[in-house]
């Protein structure tokens, strides 16, 4: 079991993030949430860039991904077949510079 810490405006996001990919947990709400999962470390570091999408996502119906996502397209096509194989989506904020140099055609 792996602890990942969050930030508390983070913790529906990662819970949503959890839950999508079927990993149980628990959590221990605090200032930081303290969720204890059986995942590896990489897997770790995934799940905390879905919750960040999910965060900027908020209650928009289009989805955020991040370059790890954009840039791997059988990854993107397993995201979009996700969120019912929708086309669009915004760009994780912090990536946008790093998707800019993969020159997509869109």
């Amino acid at each position: 079991m792996r602890d990942i810490y969050v930030k508390k405006s983070v913790e529906g996001y990662m819970k949503k993030a959890l839950e999508r990919k079927e990993i149980e947990f628990k959590s221990d709400p605090d200032e930081y949430v303290r969720f204890e999962a059986d995942v590896s470390e990489e897997e770790a570091a995934i799940l905390m860039e879905d919750a960040l999408c999910e965060e900027q996502r908020g209650d928009s119906v289009i989805p955020v991904y991040s370059y790890r996502v954009i840039s791997n397209p059988q990854l993107l096509a397993e995201y979009r077949a996700r969120n019912k194989g929708m086309n669009s989506y915004h760009v994780l904020n912090r990536d946008r510079e790093l998707v800019k140099q993969l020159n997509l055609d869109d």
